[in-house]
């Protein structure tokens, strides 16, 4: 398979998050990302928003999570792969450590998965949302590379924010009033710097 690579490294100057690099290739994106905890605290970070409906659209990626430094263990290495479909949003081991490093956060009105119903108004479909979440344990530095390999709809980052594709912010979750009158629709935003996925 021959790679498109375009873009390079691209400083980000969100808290904690250090240098995403894009590759685009044909039929899908890289994006590298690194957090970093201090002592005795265990960060818990936004990677991606991603919103489904009910439609034929998907979600996949893989994600490869590297640990880069405090000591060697064995949870130095894992691949996951993250899918969604519908209201089905799945997390699976491939290969690799098993530390439970990803997770999911639901932010449709009081804490649900579903984040629009069409017949309150609004989207003129039905719609799921969550939020895809690192943690990072304490001194520990780890780095995160999304291989995206394919979706529905729009691909965002910082130059769109985050509660415009859903209003909420990250680590909560919308009100009622807000999740009937949504209607932006399907997709994914990455927590990566304007212009590292969409062009600027």
């Amino acid at each position: 398979m021959t790679l498109i690579v375009s873009g390079g490294i691209i400083r980000n100057h969100a808290s904690n998050l250090q240098s995403p690099r894009k590759n685009r290739y044909a039929g899908g994106l890289s994006l590298h990302m690194n957090y970093s905890a201090s002592a005795a605290t265990t960060t818990n970070n936004l990677l991606c928003r991603i919103i489904t409906q009910a439609d034929w659209g998907m979600v996949t990626m893989l994600v490869h999570v590297r640990k880069r430094s405090y000591s060697l263990e064995t949870e130095m290495d894992s691949l996951y792969r993250v899918e969604a479909y519908y209201d089905n949003f799945n997390i699976d081991y491939v290969s690799g450590d098993t530390r439970p490093q990803l997770s999911f956060q639901t932010i449709g009105p009081g804490g649900s998965g579903q984040i629009h119903e069409s017949a309150n108004g609004g989207y003129y479909r039905n719609a799921w949302g969550r939020d895809l979440v690192a943690s990072v344990p304490y001194y520990q530095n780890i780095d995160f590379e999304l291989n995206v390999m394919s979706t529905s709809g729009y691909l965002k980052d910082q130059n769109t924010s985050l509660t415009s594709v859903y209003p909420t912010a990250f680590g909560s979750t919308a009100s009622q009033s807000d999740a009937d009158s949504w209607g932006y629709g399907r997709g994914v935003w990455f927590n990566s710097e304007a212009g590292t996925v969409e062009d600027t």
